[in-house]
């Protein structure tokens, strides 16, 4: 059941039901060759021959950056005060909205032992944080300078005292 309603930040109009225009505009029976070219992969002929092979491989290592950008998140988190710095401007507003929800989650864990790279889920890199009081999933994403882009909740994965 959805939690939410998706809008743009610039229109303020919800795309249900009308899509999300295109940055390239083409006739639908071009738009596979457009995708293709816009990314730099060679033409197909159709989609079928292009799903037989994958074409893009899903990543499955860490981002350069991201265990130090968690650690330095979860160190600011113990002071109770947000440093916007760590965060793409984007990102900013959200991290001061979910401060009291991430303090409360933060505070029954107690101190940061260690980071454990575990998966790669929706973008985000998940991590295992073994804390003195139990170990969570916690996920970060950043942008190409490890700025933080967003923050997954402390998911319990052992006991906090």
């Amino acid at each position: 059941m959805p939690g939410g309603r998706p809008e743009s930040p610039i229109t303020k109009t919800n795309w249900e039901g009308t899509g999300v225009e295109p940055d390239i505009k083409v006739p639908a029976a071009e738009a596979l060759a457009a995708a293709l070219k816009a990314l730099g992969q060679p033409p197909v002929a159709d989609i079928a021959a292009a799903s037989r092979q994958q074409t893009f491989a899903p990543r499955t290592t860490p981002l350069a950056g991201s265990d130090a950008a968690l650690k330095r998140v979860i160190a600011m988190y113990a002071t109770g005060k947000i440093d916007d710095a760590l965060f793409a401007p984007d990102a900013v507003e959200m991290a001061h909205r979910s401060l009291p929800f991430v303090l409360e989650q933060r505070a029954r864990y107690g101190v940061l032992k260690s980071l454990t790279f575990r998966d790669v889920m929706m973008g985000a890199d998940m991590y295992v944080a073994t804390f003195d009081n139990g170990t969570a999933m916690v996920g970060v994403a950043v942008d190409p300078q490890g700025r933080v882009l967003a923050i997954t909740g402390f998911m319990p994965v052992g006991p906090a005292r």
